[in-house]
């Protein structure tokens, strides 16, 4: 396949750009690697006709705007952000509006029409510099709530921070980079500004991938914790073969394509939700045997069967997780619950953990919103729990859908009575996406009132998802001692 990319290459005069955090096989094959910036003054300087991104939207869309006169390929067109996509138009010109004298920097992960809208771009390597170098006093910063407080604390300008996040850099927890550091007490701790600021302040150096990978390359260190995309590692180690990288990934994702749902508010919805005819153009061919394997060379103890739903690739699921087992790996499953009493069976022995999403209390809404009916996932929890395994609830939050507080209570009543009050719910913070872009962001008192509400009702463990990090984790019902950074949904 390689010579047949190559003589494609050669007959269209193109390049490929490929970004740092994408598979290993996809650098290689790449003419250059590097981060946002180092590739968008790649796509100016070349003289190729085609450029082939191997990245995101917003990237090929910077490509292309600054090409003009060349073809730019995105190879699989529904590759999205996800902290792109928690920032529209409408959205941004609704604050605008708010702070009608702030100067707006949008990073370079959001897209071409919030770029429009903005006053300048900025990438991870250079927003210090770009903010500190605006004349006005106020900075609209969009749509990186962490790197907007990264920014801010080397500036002496007021900082209007987004709500916005990249999932990766949010998964990393305080809990897990601390462990690392105990199993390797002369490792670095190397960080992107995406990190919440609990984790900046524990690092030695903060950067940009490309300001990380010279900081690696030239330290006189030889160990590394790094807390950012796992396939950046790769990279590390590629460039610097003499060194150890150990990543700070908590677990080895996988997914194929498709669900069993519908639902209108799907985050990953160009995975879950793509057609049959391009199906196989997403992906790579792999064997669990190989999954295992790669899950151990990144260094990760867990494989998360996740994004989409696990039902759906069952079998492919069911041999990769006796694989796992044999190899001292342990199982997690993220799921909606929708699954025959048959499967669960074969597969139970075989998970540690679950996290099962209760997307509402009544039958009505979740046939309109996932396509579903409830009656099975509440079935499937109360057998989970029987069975022994790990048990996690998730319910993102969704105004003028599931936001009532009778129905929270319903729900929160459920988890305590047939689950147990020990059982961690997970209440996520709904953000515009798919088919309910027109829904506005979850208040943060809505979710607060959630909260109250299950501890009204008994509940021990409720986190709040999605929202910023100086909001309160709760405590051991035990000790009293905050329980920060916990849950299944850190994965």
């Amino acid at each position: 396949m390689r010579e047949e990319i190559e003589a494609i290459k050669k007959k269209r005069n193109a390049v490929i750009l490929t970004h740092v955090y994408q598979r290993g096989e996809v650098q290689d094959i790449a003419d250059y690697v590097g981060d946002s910036l180092d590739l968008s003054k790649k796509a100016v300087s070349t003289k190729s006709d085609v450029i082939v991104f191997c990245g995101v939207q917003f990237m090929a869309e910077t490509a292309s705007i600054l090409n003009p006169g060349k073809i730019v390929l995105l190879p699989d067109k529904n590759a999205g952000c996800g902290l792109a996509d928690m920032a529209t138009v409408e959205q941004l010109r609704y604050r605008k509006k708010q702070y009608p004298r702030a100067a707006v920097v949008s990073y370079i992960n959001s897209s071409a029409a919030i770029k429009a809208e903005s006053d300048i771009c900025c990438t991870s390597a250079n927003a210090v510099a770009v903010v500190n170098s605006l004349p006005q006093d106020q900075v609209l910063f969009i749509p990186d709530r962490n790197l907007g407080s990264y920014v801010a604390e080397q500036s002496s300008k007021d900082i209007v921070l987004w709500d916005g996040y990249c999932y990766v850099h949010e998964s990393i927890t305080i809990d897990q980079l601390k462990s690392l550091k105990e199993q390797h007490p002369s490792a670095e701790i190397i960080l992107h500004p995406e990190c919440p600021a609990s984790l900046r302040h524990m690092a030695n150096f903060i950067g940009s991938t490309s300001q990380m990978s010279r900081y690696a390359g030239q330290s006189k260190h030889n160990e590394f914790i790094v807390g950012t995309e796992i396939n950046f590692v790769y990279r590390l180690k590629t460039d610097n073969p003499d060194k150890i990288f150990y990543s700070g990934s908590k677990a080895y994702s996988m997914a194929t394509a498709g669900c069993n749902f519908h639902c209108r508010f799907c985050q990953n919805w160009s995975i879950s939700q793509i057609r049959n005819d391009e199906v196989f153009k997403l992906g790579q061919n792999i064997t669990p045997e190989n999954i295992v394997l790669n899950t151990k060379e990144a260094e990760c103890q867990t494989i998360a069967y996740t994004y989409t739903e696990p039902t759906i690739f069952f079998e492919y699921c069911y041999d990769t997780a006796r694989i796992a087992r044999k190899a001292g790996l342990k199982n997690i499953y993220v799921t909606n619950g929708y699954m025959t009493d048959e499967m669960l069976a074969m597969l139970s022995p075989y998970l540690d953990a679950v996290n099962i999403d209760l997307k509402a209390f009544q039958d009505k809404a979740y046939r309109r919103i996932t396509g579903g009916r409830l009656q099975p996932v509440l079935d499937n929890l109360k057998k989970m729990k029987q069975l022994g395994i790990w048990l996690e609830v998730t319910s993102l939050i969704i105004p003028g859908i599931n936001d009532d507080t009778h129905e929270i209570r319903d729900i929160a009543n459920f988890v305590v009575q047939e689950l147990g009050s020990d059982v961690p719910w997970h209440i996520s913070r709904f953000f515009p996406a798919y088919k309910m872009k027109e829904v506005p962001v979850t208040p943060l008192h809505t979710l607060q009132v959630a909260k109250e509400i299950n501890h009204e009702v008994g509940a021990h463990y409720v986190y709040l998802g999605n929202v910023k990090n100086n909001i309160k984790d709760d405590c051991c019902p035990n000790c009293g001692k905050e329980i920060a950074g916990v849950g299944l949904s850190h994965i």
